[in-house]
This record gives C-alpha cells, structure tokens and sequence, in this order.
C-alpha cells in the first residue's frame, strides 16, 4: 500500500496536482491513508489543487461507450462501468485516442483489488452482516443491493457488443428468484475476472459510494443530484463532522481544497480533515464503512403498518406523515436532533381517538397516544437490550467494532425518544392541570371511608395493590352522577364536565348485550352489599347495572392512567 500510494502522489504531481509541502499523507495503523499536517498552516490557504485532467467523470464514460450504449440511465452506471472495466479489463481503454488505462494507471491501480478490501457491508460474509439484524442498515443494505443488481443487468445488457457470461446470467436469474436471501458472500468472495460481471459492477459501486464528488461541483447546471465523479488525491482525505472546508471548481481548470479551521486544529501533528456531509450512521456505513460514535446527524425509523383508512385519516386529522406514507409502511424518522418528531406524536394521538372525539384533539388522545407510542419504543430497546453479538475468527474486528458502535447510536436514540415521552407527559399533565382521582379521595372523605368499611384501603396505593382502582373509579363516577341526591354535600367536589358527559352518554349512547356481558361480573361483585352495608353512599339514587355500564363508557372518555403510578386522572373534553 505505501509503493501505491506513493506512486499515486508522484503520478498526481506529475499530472500537475499541487500538494502543499506542509502536509503528507500517511498510512496509520487503525485510520488508513490520512493527511497529517507538518507544518501550522493558516486557515484559509488553498493547500489541494486536483486539474481536470486526471478527473473521471460521466462526460468520459459518454464518450467511450458512445452509441453502442443502449438502455436508459440515471445515475451513474456509464462511469460505474469505465471503472470497472479500467480495473478488471486487460485491453487497453481508448478515448478520443487518449489511452486512459495507461493514464490513469496510478490511480486505478491504487484503488482496492477486491470488493472486501473497501470495507463496505456488501462485502461482508453472512455473520457480519447478521450482526446488523434489526436495524435500519440491514433494510437499506438489501434494498439498495437489489437495486445495484437490476442497474447492473439493465446497463451491461444494453450495452451493443457486449454479451454476459453463463455465470452471470444464472447469477441474475437466481437472484431474481429470491434464490441469494440468505447472502451473496461466496458468490462474491472470488477473483473477480470480467469487467462485465456483477462483483465488478458491485465494486465499482462501492468506489464511487465511498469516493465520489457530487457533479455539481464542476457543472452547477447539473440537475441530477446523484450524478457525481472521481477526485484523485481528495478522495484520500478522512470525514469529520462540522469540519469547516471548501471545495472550489477555479477557471474550468482544477478543484481547490481549502480548510476553513481554527488555529489550534491546522497545527504540526493534527490531521488535515473533508466533511463528507452531515450523514447518518447508516449512510457513512454503506457508503464509507465506518461509523462515528455520538453522532448528532444520526437518525432512526420507527416503522409502523397501518391499513390505508388509517394512513388516509390520520393525514385529514392533520398528522404531519412521511410523503411515502401507505399501507405498506409508516417510516417515522427519529433524530437526534428532531428524537420525537410531532408528527409522530400526533399520528399515535389520532390512532387511539374515541368515536366521541371526531374531529378533535383533545389531552386525553394525546396522552393517551404518549403511553402508546412509548410502548413500541420500550419494545424497540429491548430488542436492542437483548440482541448477543456473536463475534467469531470470520468476524473483521473492524467491522464488529462498527457495528457494535452503530447498534449502541441507534439503541440511545430510542431510549431517548422514551425519556423525551416522559418529558411530554409530565408537560401535558402540568399544563392542563386534570383533576386527579387521588386528591378525589382525599377530598371526598365520605366516599374514600366506604372503600376504607368496604375493601379496607387506608390509601390510594391499597386501591392499586388491591387492584381495586378500576372499580373504585367506575363508583364514583356513579356517584358523580347521582350528586343531586346527596344533601349537606360539598357540591364542588362533584365537577360539572363528568356529570354532564354521564347524562349525554346516558342519553346518546345504547346498552348493547356485551356491554351487559362485560360489566355484570363487575357489578355483581359490588351490589347489592355495598347497597346493605353503606345506603348512606349507595342507596341515594340510580345505582343500577345501566348506570355502571354508562360509568364505564365516561371512563374511557375522560380519563388518562399514568402508567408510572397508576394515578388516575379526569380529563375535560376540549380540543387544544
């Protein structure tokens, strides 16, 4: 590696690439080539100048393959191909009578002869990829390994002259069939030998993922924003996040490199940095093969599957969904600077709406939805809490340590998402000040000393550990109802909003027979020896099955339980 790259710098030079004496690039154990600073530079200096001369862009690979090129193309398979070809093909490659294999010889010759020597996941052997499981990566890497398969056989297939290998064909037909799920690495775990192939193809794939500058830099007018081409010698700089650099495209001749740092970071011994872009981990995975830990730019989905008249109301209620949005698939994205976006929340708020709240957005749905949601995002840490790496000697320590990296960004982020659901609870709780059940109980001492005769709660966690909480709710909401009945009662710890929401209920809703089915076990562990034991409190007015079976329908209407604590508390119906 260090005669290649030191035959890459000299042919550069010779090629007229300017390279300031103050830095040198190096090859250091666990970064790779890197560009160490030798010298404290100013920040501001152009210290890489690349001529056009030596760039491989689309504009060349048109020009090779000419008419003879058959099918469509969007991207860049027609320099995808040149570099294949450059690499895996002996004859000479000749364009416009330039030679350019001879040309460019340093640098196709610098580039990794194997697709495993790029390091990146298409690549890896089955075990390392399974150590991915559950995660977004792994969904991106077999959706955007099915796509290169297709722009392979859809570009080498129309290409007029060029006619693919038995091999290649069984590869794609196989493939197709569904025949590689369970991994393509022996089949491209070997030499590759034709330029024509799909390891070539996926090769050169990989090279331009991890190496490519984005056309636009040279052509501004270019409108395909996925277009790009190869940089020599600035494609040896590492990435940092919010590394302040600048690329520059001078006089149609050359790109400029200039980094924008602090003094104390351009200093003798530092190493001179590109940014990449601000790039989720999953993207500097597949595209670089590596990761970075904490990462701010980093993001997670939450995948949720919904029938369409759900994807569809949600969108009428107002929930802010992801464009691609369907039946097929809900893909909220989860970032660490966005960890529980609003649309989320409102799509959960929607989900869990009564019949009774058409129309509106009410705490109780949006509270409700809260518990919901962070629920799913419980599950998701557990997964995570619970996945074993098995790391064995067909592991690339490299790649483990990547992964485990990856798995601990995309675990946190969920754990945050779930803090910041907690967070939104204890806001919503505040903000909208509910009435609590149990300040209820303090406060109706008439009522809390029948439960205390009754059951023989002296508190309101006996009624949890009881689990008498959901009865005791049911009866003073009951009771609510009947407060008209009572004489020498406070009347202000009776609110109007229950008792007007038990009298519509009452009045609108009809008593089907599972309501009856549902409610009577209930009730008749209740009655009638409440009835005997305290008719000061259950013998004024309707404590009948039908007014249980209504309390039961306010309940669902009205109040929100904080999974925490098992508090209960009472909701007023307003849109907010």
């Amino acid at each position: 590696m260090a005669d290649k790259l030191e035959e890459l710098i000299k042919w550069s030079k010779e090629n007229g690439t300017y390279i300031d004496d103050r830095i040198s690039f190096q090859n250091i154990s666990g970064r790779g080539i890197s560009a160490v600073i030798n010298a404290d530079i100013n920040s501001g200096d152009n210290l890489i100048k690349v001529p056009k001369g030596i760039f491989l862009t689309p504009d060349l690979a048109l020009r090779y393959f000419g008419s003879h090129w058959k099918t469509t193309h969007d991207r860049n398979e027609q320099l995808q191909l040149l570099l294949a070809r450059l690499k895996f093909e002996k004859e000479d490659t000749i364009v416009d009578g330039v030679n350019i294999s001879k040309k460019m010889a340093a640098y196709i010759d610098f580039l990794p002869d194997q697709g495993k020597d790029i390091g990146l996941p298409y690549f890896w052997n089955e075990e390392e990829k399974d150590m991915l499981r559950g995660t977004d990566a792994i969904i991106f890497l077999q959706r955007f390994m099915d796509a290169i398969v297709d722009e392979w056989y859809n570009s080498v297939t129309g290409l007029e002259g060029v006619t693919l290998s038995q091999d290649m064909e069984k590869f794609y037909k196989d493939y197709k069939k569904g025949y590689y799920k369970n991994g393509t690495f022996v089949f491209l775990d070997q030499p590759i030998k034709s330029w024509t192939s799909f390891p070539a193809y996926l090769w050169a794939h990989c090279i331009f993922a991890s190496r490519a500058f984005p056309y636009v830099l040279i052509d501004p007018h270019e409108k395909k924003v996925h277009k790009a081409f190869l940089l020599p010698i600035m494609d040896l700089l590492n990435h940092e996040i919010g590394c302040n650099v600048r690329w520059d495209y001078n006089d149609d001749e050359y790109v400029s490199f200039t980094a924008r740092e602090s003094a104390d970071r351009m200093k003798n011994g530092h190493e001179l940095f590109n940014n990449y872009g601000n790039k989720p981990n999953y993207q500097l995975l597949l595209g670089y093969g590596f990761v970075i830990p904490n990462n701010t730019f980093d993001i997670t989905t939450l995948t949720l599957k919904v029938d369409k008249e759900t994807v569809e109301g949600a969108r009428m209620f107002g929930a802010k969904l992801p464009e691609d949005a369907s039946e097929l698939g809900i893909n909220f994205e989860i970032s660490r600077q966005d960890i529980l976006p609003e649309g989320l929340v409102d799509f959960f708020a929607y989900v869990v709406r009564l019949k009774s709240e058409d129309g509106m957005y009410t705490t109780r749905m949006k509270l409700e939805g809260v518990i919901n949601l962070r629920a799913i995002l419980e599950t998701k840490v557990k997964v995570f809490k619970n996945f074993k790496m098995q790391v064995s000697s067909w592991t690339s320590p490299c790649v483990a340590r990547a992964i485990k990296t990856y798995r601990t960004s995309q675990k946190t982020m969920f754990q945050n998402a779930i803090d910041e659901t907690n967070r939104l609870e204890k806001t919503l709780l505040k903000q909208y000040k509910p009435l609590s059940f149990k300040e209820v109980v303090k406060q109706d001492t008439v009522f809390f000393n029948s439960l205390l005769l009754t059951f023989g709660v002296m508190n309101y966690d006996d009624l949890i550990k009881k689990k008498l909480l959901d009865q005791a709710v049911l009866l003073w909401i009951v009771r609510n109802a009947n407060k008209k009945h009572y004489k020498d009662m406070d009347q202000q710890i009776f609110p109007d909003f229950i008792y007007d929401t038990f009298s519509d209920v009452k009045k609108m809703v009809p008593i089907t027979k599972e309501d009856v089915i549902e409610f009577r076990n209930i009730y008749s562990s209740l009655f009638p020896a409440l009835t005997e034991r305290i008719p000061e409190v259950y013998n004024v007015g309707d404590w009948s099955p039908r007014n249980f079976i209504v309390a039961g329908t306010v309940c669902d209407r009205l109040t929100f339980k904080r999974p925490s604590n098992s508090e209960v508390f009472f909701l007023e119906k307003k849109s907010i």
